[in-house]
């Protein structure tokens, strides 16, 4: 398993912050409350500076410095704010937390068809390449093999559109997911 610390960086009172925390599972240590966004900002950079991994999860302006400060940056929430929405890398429109290991597993997705295209695509034009060079590549057959590679790359990106989101019923499941995709605090 990878290094996975889940801190909480919150404005509200000490009060209802521990007591969120207690109830998804967060270590009271880790609970860091009454901060402004200029305190959220400082703990993402020190983190940072620690070369940690971090994605910050907010819904609101005063979060939208830190979501631009983190390695990966997601705004929450059907009502985020538009400079949260700015800020981050990822938006989710959805109050449900528990979407951001879907957001995590389809991100993984998509990563791999990138570079599954990448790969195949200049393999075919490199053995094209090799062919032409050595004169054993007709004028069709380049045409043929770069509309294939048109082809696959279109076809394997269409494979993302099926992707099914999955509603996890548990915070374990989300800890494991993002846990398995990057290790970001």
């Amino acid at each position: 398993k990878k290094n996975i610390a889940i801190t909480m960086l919150t404005g509200d009172h000490p009060t209802i912050a521990y007591d969120v925390a207690l109830k998804v599972g967060i270590q009271s240590d880790h609970v860091k409350s009454r901060l402004l966004p200029t305190e959220k900002l400082d703990w993402v950079k020190k983190a940072n500076a620690r070369d940690e991994k971090v994605m910050m999860i907010g819904d609101g302006i005063n979060d939208a410095a830190a979501l631009t400060a983190s390695h990966i940056g997601v705004a929450m929430g059907a009502g985020c704010t538009a400079m949260a929405s700015m800020a981050a890398k990822i938006v989710v429109l959805s109050d449900n937390l528990l979407r951001v290991s879907s957001v995590m597993e389809l991100c993984t997705r998509i990563r791999t068809v990138i570079y599954t295209n990448i790969l195949v695509s200049v393999s075919l034009k490199a053995v094209a390449m090799a062919f032409a060079v050595t004169g054993n590549l007709l004028l069709w057959e380049a045409v043929l093999i770069d509309v294939f590679s048109l082809l696959f790359v279109v076809g394997l990106s269409c494979t993302v559109m099926s992707f099914e989101w999955k509603e996890p019923e548990d915070e374990d499941h989300v800890v494991e997911v993002i846990e398995d995709a990057y290790g970001y605090v």
